[in-house]
């Protein structure tokens, strides 16, 4: 059963994770098989590209993190652990050279991907696990979506502290440049600072 699916940026690739605790890449025009990424103890949860599509991280129900090069399969680092729950969102930053993770042990947690090591303390306060995190445009930024309760907070990456945690309720965010997308249960998007989306008006 696959859980985890993700494009990489330019599109020509999909890496997908599975309960037989492997992350495939995958050819997107053809279909073709690139290569099996092989090394978790459980299933894969979570997955997220590089800015550049070199590479991979894939998160999982053993806690862990593993970054993967998606050509030759090797782990361009060591195994980022930390967490003391499934990991349940990822995102690389703008540079390729961090990694923050989410997990169900309601801890966000920022990586060097070079040295393997935390950047920073544990991010705490979300009341639910975050299943959705990303990068500002710049970096310095993180936001973090708690689906079960609706809420999201935004994090000062270089310190780890919480700098707002608005009022607005929201199911899921995406970046998009200067602007904050936000996706309702009711299927509406909001997108900051101006326009609001019905479902229909998106068909």
């Amino acid at each position: 059963m696959i859980i985890a699916v993700v494009f990489s940026p330019d599109g020509t690739r999909i890496a997908s994770g599975s309960v037989d605790r492997t992350v495939r890449v995958w050819d997107a025009m053809s279909g073709a098989e690139i290569i099996v990424l092989q090394g978790h103890a459980s299933t894969i949860t979570t997955l997220a590209f590089s800015p550049r599509g070199t590479q991979v991280v894939s998160g999982s129900r053993d806690c862990t993190l593993r970054v993967w090069d998606v050509l030759s399969g090797a782990e361009v680092c060591p195994v980022l652990q930390g967490h003391a729950g499934v990991v349940t969102a990822l995102a690389f930053s703008p540079s390729g050279t961090r990694i923050v993770s989410g997990a169900r042990d309601r801890t966000l947690r920022v990586w060097d991907i070079m040295s393997g090591t935390e950047v920073v303390p544990a991010m705490v306060g979300h009341m639910h696990p975050a299943d959705a995190v990303a990068f500002s445009p710049d970096g310095t930024r993180i936001l973090s979506s708690s689906g079960r309760n609706q809420t999201y907070r935004v994090w000062n990456v270089k310190t780890g502290l919480q700098v707002s945690q608005p009022d607005l309720q929201v199911y899921d965010f995406v970046n998009v440049s200067t602007k904050r997308i936000n996706g309702y249960r009711n299927g509406w998007l909001s997108i900051y600072p101006r326009t609001l989306l019905s479902p229909n008006s998106l068909l």
